[in-house]
């Protein structure tokens, strides 16, 4: 088995992974710099099996659908399998398309040509494994604030990596991490993760709890509230809903965002009887 950081050894997001065994490679997220990051894109050289070259035995593993992490899926080899987590392949196209309506632009163009690639673009589900080659990848359903966000056990020549995408312990979901990690990622030989907290050992964060009792105070003291918040960040926005109706108050929303929530609400149900089977 060989490993390689193309890019991520020293930034937050756009992080690009491979893992290689017997000619055959397993790519991990391909995204875009995050916004004020140092733009180093130009320093991406050509990756063979994923921008150029013969991708008969290559595939693409999404972990969740920031832009960080899917953002330059254009830029692969068209014929490239690409896979999603189910909902959140259909989060996704419901973001893109909305963007796609942008008055004529670059930035518009940029996100239709998103779409017509995502119309080949494959799915997974959780603990459903994924052979490439000898590869075998099985995905883990973790907590986030992109919704079905996914870590990866990745196994080639007895040898077991993680890798293990942005994942989080104060949200919603997050009870499942420590049981799911223990059920499944045991005798783990590299693990390979994001560390946007790393250098900050004594961070304290808010649980999404937490702030749900926060919004409900501000929501009984304020007639009015106008918040703003990612339309993909869905614990965030389920815990406003909640206070408000808490509170007395009304819930207003555009239809894009009614979308989001109903793809949500049509799907949650499957995960929780996956995280209660997991504790």
């Amino acid at each position: 088995m060989k490993m390689t950081i193309h890019r991520g050894t020293n930034q937050i997001g756009g992080c690009v992974t491979e893992i290689e065994s017997n000619g055959y490679k397993v790519f991990i997220d391909f995204g875009e710099q995050l916004p004020g990051a140092e733009n180093n894109d130009n320093q991406l050289k050509q990756i063979d099996g994923l921008t150029c070259g013969d991708v008969s035995k290559s595939a693409l593993f999404i972990t969740h659908y920031h832009g960080d992490h899917i953002g330059k899926i254009c830029d692969t080899v068209s014929d490239l399998p690409i896979y999603v987590g189910e909902t959140a392949l259909e989060i996704y196209k419901c973001l893109e398309k909305r963007l796609s309506h942008i008055p004529i632009s670059e930035e518009a163009e940029k996100h239709r040509k998103i779409l017509k690639r995502l119309e080949r673009i494959n799915t997974f589900k959780a603990l459903h494994r994924k052979k490439i080659g000898k590869i075998i990848v099985t995905p883990l359903f973790i907590d986030h604030s992109a919704f079905d966000a996914y870590m990866f056990i990745v196994e080639a020549d007895n040898k077991r990596v993680l890798n293990t995408g942005d994942f989080r312990g104060h949200g919603f979901y997050s009870k499942v991490l420590f049981p799911m990690l223990q059920k499944y990622a045991n005798n783990i030989d590299y693990i390979i993760s994001e560390g946007s907290n790393i250098e900050r050992p004594d961070a304290v964060l808010q649980t999404e709890q937490e702030l749900k009792k926060d919004f409900e105070e501000q929501f009984r003291k304020n007639k009015y509230n106008f918040v703003m918040v990612s339309s993909t960040n869905i614990d965030r926005i389920f815990a406003l809903y909640h206070a408000v109706k808490r509170a007395g108050r009304c819930f207003v929303c555009d239809t894009y965002q009614t979308k989001i929530l109903k793809i949500v609400s049509e799907s949650h149900k499957k995960y929780i009887i996956q995280c209660g089977k997991v504790i």
